[in-house]
C-alpha cells in the first residue's frame, strides 16, 4: 500500500503544484523569489548541484534556504533550466513543493502494521537524514540511524538499488526485516521496517 500511495503521487508529477518559485542566476543567487526572503540567498554546490545543472526533483528535509520552522520540513523542489534562443544557459527555475501527501504516505505506512516503521532517507542541508514521524506529534522528523542502518540499509541507497529486503537491527537494537524502496523521481529512497 505504501508503493502505490507513492506512485499515486509521483503519477500526479504533471499536475505537481508549487507552493514557492525561485529563479536561480548563473552564479548560484536567487534572483527573484515569491519568498522576498529568499532574494540574495547563495544556493550551495554541495546540495543543489544536480538541480542547477539539469531537471530534475529532489526530496529534501529541512534544507537552507528553504526551511521554514512554521511548515512541513519535507520539501519536494524540482528545477527545470533557461536557456535563450541561442542555447546559452540564463538561469533555473525552481519550483518548491512542500507537499503533506509526503507526510500522508508515512502516515499510510504506519497503518499497514502494528509494529511498520516508514521513514524515507533523503537529503538535507548537511547530509542524508532518516525521516520518519514522530510517536509524540505525529509530524516529520529526523532520527539517528542505528550503526546496523549505516552498514546494511545506507549502501542500498547510495547504491540507489530500486528495491532490496534486508535484515537488520533497528534503532532500539530489534531485529526487523527492511523493504528499501528506490525512488528515482524524488532521488531518496523509502523504507518500511516490520
Amino acid at each position: 500500500q505504501l508503493l502505490l500511495d507513492y506512485n499515486r503521487l509521483s503519477s500526479a508529477q504533471s499536475q505537481r503544484h508549487f507552493n514557492e518559485f525561485v529563479v536561480v542566476g548563473p552564479s548560484d543567487e536567487i534572483l527573484i523569489s515569491t519568498n522576498k526572503l529568499w532574494e540574495g540567498e547563495q544556493l550551495d554546490q554541495e546540495n543543489f548541484s544536480e538541480l542547477l545543472t539539469k531537471p530534475a526533483s529532489v526530496l529534501f528535509y529541512d534544507i537552507t534556504p528553504f526551511n521554514d520552522p512554521d511548515s512541513n520540513p519535507l520539501l519536494l523542489i524540482t528545477s527545470q533550466q533557461i536557456f535563450d534562443s541561442f542555447g546559452n544557459y540564463q538561469a533555473t527555475l525552481i519550483g518548491i513543493t512542500k507537499s503533506p501527501e509526503l507526510q500522508r504516505i508515512l502516515e499510510a505506512g504506519t497503518l499497514s502494521h502494528p509494529q511498520a516503521r516508514p521513514y524515507f532517507i533523503c537529503r538535507s542541508t548537511k547530509e542524508d537524514v532518516y525521516v520518519g514521524l514522530s510517536p509524540a506529534t505525529g509530524m516529520p522528523t529526523t532520527f539517528s540511524p542505528s550503526d546496523d542502518h549505516m552498514e546494511t540499509v545506507l549502501p542500498k541507497v547510495q547504491n540507489k538499488e530500486r528495491e532490496s529486503i534486508v535484515e537488520f537491527n533497528s534503532f532500539n537494537n530489534i531485529l526487523v526485516l527492511g523493504i528499501v524502496h528506490w525512488l528515482s523521481s524524488v532521488d531518496a529512497a523509502l523504507v518500511l521496517e516490520v
